[in-house]
């Protein structure tokens, strides 16, 4: 609960929105210099990696209100007040000059004139501007701030139609419990080592296999596929329950959840497009190991592609079996017979994730911030004024009392 108010009150910063773009920023190049890196390597470990990137950036706004901070480019605010409290005092103290002057054959009349006090006016002129620039910084912030909550909350709002759209079509479609596909399922989960619960739907609209569902998984066929081939059918299969074994529908739930609270940020939409393409290369990966043949894959995902849609109302939380988008890139992958398609293991999976938390930490305790150094500014005219303010009264009480002087010998 301490975490949640710390989560609010960052929130509540004029400067947060810059904060969290950056950092994420940072985490991505990172994620996508490490791919570049990694190019040799299988398609799982690369998904692993913009996985743990984009998981990262999505925990990045708690860790950022956990850890304390060390604020780059400006002074916390008490090294702020004591700096800028010497600094004021020593520009805004008086220089008192007292001018002693007679005035002939009258004891009584000599006076001294009154002080003369001066001040660096041109250095508070300056400082005001410097705080009116940062307060209209700092307020077009807040209002960019706004717009982006407004965008999370319609995000948000989007994903909860889309699952309630989602459930609503498995409700709709047909339960297979008997026959050819429900035993090739069986014989597909068997040979995979896939424990979790599985049901199969089949539509009568031209949809392509597709899988959805967290705790207990769903695996949608067109009506069609009971006239495919049996290596049809278990091709079709091994694809959807790889995705299963690899838990991608709940990567593709944080994912999606990413890119709602990080809407404004293009890099976390590419990110999540990298993430789509690794992950089908993946299950393909896992396809071909079983036995599949790589020219008979490629052509029957060609013909799936150009045959059966997408399903674009289901492609937040749904995987499915291909897509237009990278498909060329895929297939050339599919037929390449030199490419890596193991699949990563656990000690890999540790390393990244401990690397790129390392990294979220550090980040954390960073802050980007400008409404420190604005505070500052701001305080720092306050207190011109104030000693400008005593200046004056000092002024004032010598002028009511005039010191009196006596003549030398």
């Amino acid at each position: 609960m301490d975490v949640f108010w710390k989560l609010i009150a960052f929130i509540g910063q004029p400067d947060f929105l810059l904060d969290l773009v950056i950092k994420s920023t940072a985490i991505l190049v990172a994620a996508f210099l490490l791919t570049r890196l990694l190019q040799q390597a299988s398609a799982s470990v690369r998904h692993t990696v913009w996985g743990a990137a984009l998981l990262a950036v999505l925990a990045l706004p708690v860790i950022n209100a956990s850890l304390p901070k060390w604020t780059m480019g400006t002074f916390s605010q008490p090294q702020a007040n004591a700096a800028n409290t010497r600094q004021t005092t020593s520009a805004a103290e008086p220089v008192v000059k007292t001018i002693p002057y007679k005035v002939a054959n009258t004891a009584a009349s000599q006076t001294e004139i009154p002080p003369v006090v001066t001040f660096r006016t041109q250095h508070k002129v300056q400082n005001s501007r410097s705080a009116d620039a940062m307060s209209y910084l700092s307020q077009a912030m807040q209002g960019l701030s706004q717009i982006w909550i407004l965008g999370v909350a319609l995000m948000l709002l989007r994903l909860a139609v889309m699952s309630v759209r989602l459930r609503s079509i498995g409700r709709q479609c047909e339960m297979v419990s008997e026959g050819r596909l429900f035993d090739i399922l069986q014989t597909c989960r068997e040979s995979l080592g896939c424990t979790q619960p599985v049901t199969l739907l089949v539509n009568e609209e031209w949809t392509m296999p597709m899988t959805w569902g967290m705790l207990r998984a769903s695996i949608l066929l067109p009506r069609e596929a009971e006239q495919w081939s049996d290596e049809e059918i278990r091709v079709a299969l091994l694809h959807e329950l790889a995705h299963v074994s690899r838990r991608d529908c709940l990567l593709q739930l944080f994912v999606q959840l990413t890119c709602a609270v990080y809407w404004l940020n293009p890099l976390v939409w590419l990110a999540a497009r990298c993430v789509y393409l690794e992950r089908e290369r993946a299950c393909d990966d896992i396809v071909l190991q079983n036995g599949t043949r790589a020219s008979e894959y490629a052509d029957q995902l060609l013909q799936v592609v150009s045959r059966f849609q997408a399903g674009r109302r289901m492609k937040y939380l749904a995987v499915s079996m291909a897509s237009r988008s990278g498909f060329a890139e895929r297939l050339q992958a599919i037929l390449l017979e030199t490419q890596d398609r193991r699949p990563v293991r656990v000690r890999t999976m540790v390393a990244l994730a401990m690397t790129f938390i390392g990294l979220t930490g550090l980040l954390g305790v960073f802050q980007v911030a400008f409404s420190g150094t604005a505070w500052a500014q701001q305080a720092e005219t306050t207190q011109s004024s104030e000693q400008q303010s005593r200046a004056e009264s000092f002024r004032q009480s010598s002028q009511a009392k005039p010191p009196v002087t006596k003549d030398a010998p």
